[in-house]
């Protein structure tokens, strides 16, 4: 992928800044294709998210949140 070490993508209720340092709760992976090569994204909440009591695994998370941050990676790497 992108020679990152990890990259990890909170999607809780709440705006964090990037590069924020912050307790969360793994909720699964998706997989990507970046410049041909697989690049894992990790998705997770926040532990002090209202959501984070009712996202227990990547199926609690609704289609729409894991199918728009697809979607925004694709997007991030068009140019």
């Amino acid at each position: 992928g992108d020679d990152d070490p990890i990259d990890v993508v909170e999607i809780g209720s709440a705006a964090l800044e990037m590069g924020s340092v912050k307790p969360v709760k793994v909720l699964g992976v998706i997989a990507m294709i970046d410049d041909g090569e697989l690049d894992w994204k990790v998705l997770a909440v926040a532990t002090d998210d209202p959501l984070a009591a009712e996202w227990n695994d990547i199926g609690d998370v609704p289609d729409s949140i894991t199918s728009g941050v697809r979607e925004w990676f694709r997007r991030y790497k068009t140019p």
